[in-house]
């Protein structure tokens, strides 16, 4: 039997004889032997669809305690950045302040983040894109305000991995090579979103 990588069994089956078996017995022990590695082996093909989904965590963004890029770097790395602490699976990110002014390089989105924008805003310095989704980067924007980003490609959003936006708005950011708010080299979905002078 050979067993996935992140599972090991901690019980064995052992069968004590302690006498003779005739031919009835034997036919019985045989379909007892028959009917436990059938229940042993139909509760290792279902285990997997019980195996519980990675952690999530909601790092809430105040810009006092803990800070845009530090939640971004805890949510790459499930660790502890700062004020901040992400999870080993999906984590969202709550904007719990009217603006998130950035006079700083966000971090390459490398893991599952969502941004819960809230209704607040995200504002770029006009010199660097604000968001750059890698290749094995998944990043959902909900309900927010992106504006102020300015790169070569995709002032507010460079995608190469996965991007979904919902209910939010884009304006005043511009790409100097296409995509004034987003550029997009893989998967993206646009949900109920405002996109407006951007060049």
């Amino acid at each position: 039997m050979v067993l996935p990588p992140d599972l090991s069994l901690h019980h064995s089956l052992v069968f004590h004889l302690h006498a003779p078996l005739n031919a009835i017995g034997e036919r019985k022990m045989t379909f007892l032997f028959r009917s436990l590695v059938f229940i042993l082996f139909l509760g290792l093909l279902l285990l997997p669809g019980m195996v519980t989904a990675a952690p999530s965590a909601e790092i809430i963004v105040d810009e006092v305690n803990c800070y845009l890029e530090d939640a971004i770097d805890a949510a790459n790395n499930g660790t502890t950045v700062g004020g901040c602490t992400g999870s080993s699976g999906p984590d969202t990110i709550i904007l719990d302040v009217a603006e998130v002014y950035l006079f700083y390089t966000l971090p390459t989105i490398t893991s599952e983040i969502t941004i819960d924008g809230r209704g607040n805003a995200i504002t770029g310095d006009g010199f660097e894109g604000v968001f750059f989704v890698a290749f094995s980067g998944n990043l959902t924007l909900d309900n927010v305000t992106i504006s102020g980003g300015s790169a070569s490609k995709g002032g507010a959003v460079n995608n190469e991995g996965q991007l979904t936006v919902i209910n939010s708005t884009f304006f005043n950011n511009s790409a100097s090579n296409g995509g004034g708010a987003i550029y997009s080299a893989a998967k993206i979905t646009v949900t109920n979103s405002t996109f407006y002078n951007n060049t």
